[in-house]
């Protein structure tokens, strides 16, 4: 984290209000100064760390992300003001519409371009004026309420542009209560669930020393990614073939976004005489701690060395100043230590076009696909 409060005091101010835009393809973006990057990421309206470079670049390069990718490129005079990546497509995937979608992968869940927070409003009009590109949009993963989408909506509005929140969700986040950790106990775990946690640690120390590790230093970062990677493998993921180490190019991508530089990735582990047994990895490029990954041994599952961590965690997070927020980086739903975490977020997807049946249309079925899947997740959940 102190390499990241050196890039935002270091930052340089835009010398124009005047923002120009450009496209270039998605493999163009490995030519980009990597220090304009890395500043624009500290400095933006909206912290997004999977738009960071390393994490981008970690799709360039190992999942073959660029295919099909544009990037918009805004600047203030000679500062690097915003990039927006996105593809082209049908709207809702049929409809004789061009929209362009924020491109993510599967593993980028927040949805706010990088637009640089001293002239987010010259960008924004920039990027909404600029000629080439389709006119309606889709932005996935947005905080409904978070900055970016409050500043697109306002200069959306005055070019009779429409923005329309669509498949809502909630993402868990944890933020501090006055009382404290304390009263983080008593009012949101309660104290049953602290005393059940607490028993399971008596038991969990009856086999070792434990403990709570946050890694930032590079070398046992990579370690402890390399950990999570196996403990992920050898559970439920492992054996569905959805964790990382099931393909080749996810656990490269997995490599090459987890093991970075500039303090980007921590790893928080539950140590059992010096080994995980389970560990969330997170990633950030300001006072956010996104929580991008979990992964714990199942050889202790009793233990819930899981639950274990999470509740050391928030107490780390009381004692860190630094951090002023965490992110779960999923739904409200695929949130399993939901009851933890003391506050949510809406989230969805914003649907921009302009002011008419057109856009309110594209919306309505993007709602309609999204409540109907979800219909059939529960369906098969039930099977």
């Amino acid at each position: 984290m102190g390499t990241v409060v050196q890039m935002q005091a270091a930052a340089r101010q835009p010398q124009s209000r005047t923002c120009t835009a450009t496209v270039i393809s998605g493999s163009e973006l490995r030519a980009l100064d990597p220090r304009e990057w890395d500043d624009l990421a500290a400095n933006e309206i909206e912290e997004n760390p999977f738009l960071a470079r390393q994490y981008v670049l970690a799709g360039l390069n190992a999942l073959g992300d660029a295919h099909g990718m544009r990037v918009v490129v805004l600047r203030a005079g000679d500062v690097l003001a915003g990039l927006i990546p996105f593809r082209v497509r049908a709207a809702c995937g049929f409809l004789p519409v061009r929209q362009a979608q924020l491109a993510l992968n599967l593993y980028q869940v927040h949805g706010a371009p990088l637009i640089r927070k001293d002239c987010a409003d010259a960008a924004l009009a920039a990027f909404l004026d600029m000629p080439g590109v389709p006119s309606h949009w889709a932005f996935p993963h947005v905080d409904f309420n978070g900055p970016f989408a409050h500043a697109l909506a306002r200069a959306a509005a005055t070019r009779g542009i429409d923005t329309v929140r669509t498949r809502a969700y909630m993402r868990p986040i944890l933020t501090r209560i006055d009382e404290g950790f304390q009263g983080f106990v008593r009012d949101i775990a309660g104290q049953k669930r602290e005393k059940d946690i607490k028993r399971k640690l008596r038991r969990l120390r009856e086999l070792g020393e434990v403990r709570l590790e946050r890694a930032t230093e590079p070398a046992l970062v990579a370690e402890r990614v390399e950990a999570f990677l196996r403990m992920e493998n050898e559970g439920w993921k492992g054996k569905r073939r959805t964790s990382f180490l099931a393909r080749e190019d996810d656990a490269r991508f997995a490599r090459l976004a987890f093991t970075a530089e500039n303090g980007f990735t921590s790893v928080d582990s539950l140590l059992l005489d010096g080994r995980p047994i389970a560990a969330v990895v997170n990633i950030s490029t300001g006072p956010s701690l996104f929580t991008a990954k979990c992964a714990f041994d199942e050889t202790y599952r009793k233990f819930g060395p899981g639950l274990i961590l999470d509740y050391l965690m928030i107490e780390y997070f009381y004692d860190d100043t630094q951090c002023v927020e965490m992110d779960a980086a999923t739904s409200v739903d695929g949130h399993m230590l939901l009851g933890l975490w003391n506050a949510a977020k809406p989230m969805g997807t914003l649907v921009m076009g302009p002011a008419g049946a057109e856009t309110t249309l594209i919306s309505r079925l993007e709602e309609a696909k999204y409540t109907g899947w979800n219909a059939l997740k529960r369906l098969l959940r039930r099977d």
